[in-house]
């Protein structure tokens, strides 16, 4: 279910409102020709605002110059879903996406910042993926969560042609072989974020 800001909610039954008067409005009225301004300033009011109430302060923690580097691998992949290798080549396949530079005032996050983020997001479900509990963790906004993940996600998704390709013969007849030996699948050449499911019996076709 969708989930509404409390400007959005106040702009909608601010205009429910005007819609429920305005049948009973005499456009000849001067006093209801000044209840219809006074919705119109209103809602630009409103509209104006970016925030109708003080946000709240994020608490600042030092997770990514001081904890981070001290994880141990084991730890390390618990955040960042693969090892510190791996983390550093994947850094290196996307720093260079446009998507990373802009021309405002207000840069943006350091890539490996932005590429952790998106990995604990893109590594978590359900409760533990939600925006507002892992900005908490990692001392940022939810926007700024969100943007960091849309960021990297994008230019991952650009990297597509380069880095996922159908295997040649030679590797499909061996990734054939191999699912064949692990669970009786022939001609399959392999499966993705699958579970092994152990059949007392052989299923039909």
């Amino acid at each position: 279910m969708p989930r509404y800001s409390a400007k959005a909610l106040l702009q909608r039954d601010l205009f429910n409102a005007f819609l429920l008067s305005f049948a009973e409005i005499d456009l000849l009225s001067l006093n209801d020709i000044d209840t219809t301004m006074l919705f119109l300033i209103l809602h630009e009011a409103i509209a104006e605002k970016r925030y109708l109430f003080p946000r709240e302060r994020v608490p600042k923690f030092p997770w990514f110059n001081l904890v981070l580097p001290e994880l141990s691998s084991s730890r390390f992949r618990l955040f960042a879903r693969m090892d510190r290798e791996s983390f550093h080549y994947v850094l290196s396949l996307i720093k260079d996406d446009p998507i990373f530079s802009n021309d405002s005032f207000c840069p943006q996050a350091p890539i490996d910042v932005q590429l952790h983020l998106a990995l604990y997001k893109l590594g978590n479900d359900g409760n533990a993926s939600a925006y507002k509990p892992s900005a908490t963790l990692w001392g940022v906004s939810e926007g700024h969560f969100f943007n960091c993940t849309y960021r990297v996600v994008t230019a991952l998704y650009r990297l597509r042609n380069r880095v996922i390709c159908w295997p040649d013969e030679i590797a499909r007849r061996r990734e054939s072989m191999i699912n064949h030996d692990r669970g009786g699948f022939i001609g399959a050449v392999g499966k993705l974020d699958g579970t092994d499911i152990v059949l007392e019996n052989k299923p039909g076709k």
